[in-house]
């Protein structure tokens, strides 16, 4: 008490405020402490010196800085017979689909939702069961047809363009083992998979990624757009050139572009009995252009006759970024498809004389800038946003240009074409694919001169298949 009276009222005075800024200082630490989170125990329970695996997720999917699920290796051992590496996650086990889908025989694949999220589909059977809309009619919806796609199909490379290269002849007899060195002598070179035999079917790689027809594929192909021509309401049409009557009368009509060197005339056709627009210019050049500007649909048709070598190309902007796609039709090639960039290439034939080309231009994008040297088209998400331009090159005559949501009337004649011309006189559709019978068995065609066969006697419309 004497100390404490000996002292002055100012040395008090900073004793009481170094006490005050002591316990404000002890108050705040304690209160940050209290508000951290706990550590996960299973961080805690973690050995010095343990390094996580590099495939376990680094956090929570979409909660990014928090603890994920921790995933550890494990051997499952399989009747005693086999053992293949899974992931444990506390009591639960994963097994990797790779062996799920052998051992079980069941199927599954990512796809893309339509928020443009991956999912994982997995299905017991390829096959599904659609509830039956209607009393089934002969001249109606073919089963559930309506509702096949064939053309987007992994295994179908892409759609036909070329038009008249290979005559069914060819496929008979003596002419077979030409036919096929053919094949494959023409098939050498970047994105070269096949010869095609005529405009607008599918081109499958079932058993071969050089490419070849299909006719069971090609049937449900046609049958599939015959079944949608039934069911969806008619498409809209944009016509944008139809020389006869002027530039056509959609909303979005466009206007050609000749650049210097080039030119464009209107003339009466006499086996048309009609006006079409007559073109001339250099292959290496930029080309006559007619606008489009259509993000709507992406089918688009026009009426050709070629004098000579030359093409029609395809504008794209698409979904990705940098420069627009172009999906070249060249006159006089017989290449099916070929990539170089964001320059894809159809060959269709010399086109001599009027003929209709038909492309879907999503499908036709997909499959090349999807292609590969393998079975399966490489999975690609571009899209088409815009179509911008038609450009033409080379000489020859055009008419009817236009673009729609829809073209199943042409895709359904297609296939039904197809099938008439290569039916022989058996009532098949001879396939010219060497067969397998077996892992131990060598390679062979029936009867050594002939193609292995599909489809009996029957049209493809009668639901029987060989």
């Amino acid at each position: 008490m004497r100390c404490l009276a000996r002292l002055s009222s100012k040395a008090l005075l900073v004793l009481c405020s170094l006490l005050a800024l002591l316990s404000l200082l002890l108050w705040t630490r304690c209160s940050r402490h209290s508000q951290s989170p706990p550590e996960p125990p299973e961080r805690r329970r973690a050995p010095d010196g343990e390094e996580a695996s590099p495939q376990d997720p680094p956090g929570a999917a979409g909660m990014p800085g928090k603890a994920g699920p921790r995933y550890e290796e494990i051997d499952c051992v399989i009747n005693e017979e086999q053992t293949v590496k899974g992931r444990r996650e506390g009591s639960e086990v994963f097994l990797p689909f790779s062996w799920v889908e052998k051992y079980f025989q069941v199927y599954g694949r990512i796809s893309q939702s339509s928020d443009g999220s991956e999912r994982f589909e997995f299905s017991h059977s390829y096959s599904k069961v659609y509830a039956q809309r209607a009393p089934y009619r002969p001249d109606g919806v073919f089963m559930s047809f309506e509702g096949y796609n064939v053309e987007l199909r992994d295994r179908v490379k892409c759609i036909s363009g070329v038009e008249g290269v290979l005559e069914v002849d060819l496929f008979r007899g003596t002419f077979l083992k030409v036919f096929q060195k053919w094949i494959w002598e023409s098939g050498k070179g970047d994105g070269v998979k096949c010869i095609s035999g005529v405009e607008g079917v599918p081109v499958s790689t079932q058993w071969g990624p050089q490419g070849y027809f299909y006719p069971i594929q090609i049937a449900q192909y046609g049958l599939s757009h015959y079944s949608k021509n039934l069911t969806e309401k008619p498409p809209r049409v944009e016509v944008y050139e139809t020389a006869g009557d002027g530039n056509g009368g959609g909303g979005n009509e466009g206007e050609w572009t000749v650049p210097k060197g080039c030119s464009l005339a209107t003339v009466w056709d006499e086996s048309r009995l009609t006006a079409v627009k007559q073109f001339s210019c250099p292959e290496n050049s930029e080309g006559i252009s007619l606008e489009l500007n259509n993000a709507r649909d992406f089918i688009i048709s026009l009426d050709l006759k070629f004098q000579g070598n030359g093409s029609v190309s395809v504008v794209l902007e698409t979904t990705e970024r940098g420069r627009p796609f172009t999906l070249h039709y060249v006159s006089g090639s017989t290449r099916l498809i070929s990539l170089r960039d964001r320059d894809v290439s159809y060959g269709i034939g010399a086109r001599g004389a009027w003929s209709t080309l038909t492309r879907d231009l999503l499908t036709d994008l997909r499959k090349g800038a999807g292609l590969s040297n393998t079975k399966a088209v490489r999975q690609t998400r571009v899209a088409p946003r815009k179509l911008l331009r038609l450009v033409a090159r080379g000489r020859g005559l055009l008419d009817n240009v236009t673009v729609s949501a829809t073209a199943h009337a042409a895709a359904f004649f297609a296939a039904s074409r197809w099938l008439l011309r290569n039916q022989d006189g058996r009532g098949g559709w001879p396939i010219a694919v060497t067969r397998k019978l077996g892992k131990a068995s060598s390679p062979w065609i029936p009867a050594g001169t002939r193609p292995w066969r599909k489809g009996r006697p029957c049209p493809p419309w009668s639901g029987r298949t060989g």
